[in-house]
């Protein structure tokens, strides 16, 4: 004979052939699906409360982004503008140089 022919899984017919220990587990069992039902309204409250704070992440995030990118834009923009400054100041400062080299070399003391 086999192993499960002598178990008694096996040869049962009724929930009592299973003793103490299906007793438990059946009522465990139950007990689960009691909770479930019981809870549903809570996991539902649950649900949304975290849907709603899902949402309200993503606006965060979608206010961020939009931020971060005005900001780029700004710092390009100053950017663009501190070269263009830089290059008029020294466009500047080398005509100076050159009005004072010409006026020394026009006027010798």
């Amino acid at each position: 004979m086999s192993f499960l022919a002598q178990s008694p899984v096996a040869s049962s017919s009724s929930l009592l052939d299973y003793g103490i220990a299906g007793g438990v587990i059946l009522a465990l069992f139950g007990l689960l699906l009691h909770v479930l039902k019981e809870h549903k309204g809570e996991r539902k409250a649950w649900q949304e409360e975290a849907s709603t704070r899902a949402r309200a992440h993503e606006k965060c995030l979608t206010v961020s982004n939009q931020v971060q990118k005005e900001l780029t834009v700004a710092v390009v923009e100053l950017t663009t503008q501190s070269r263009q400054s830089a290059a008029l100041q020294m466009t500047m400062r080398e005509e100076q140089i050159r009005a004072a080299a010409a006026a020394a070399a026009a006027n010798p003391h």
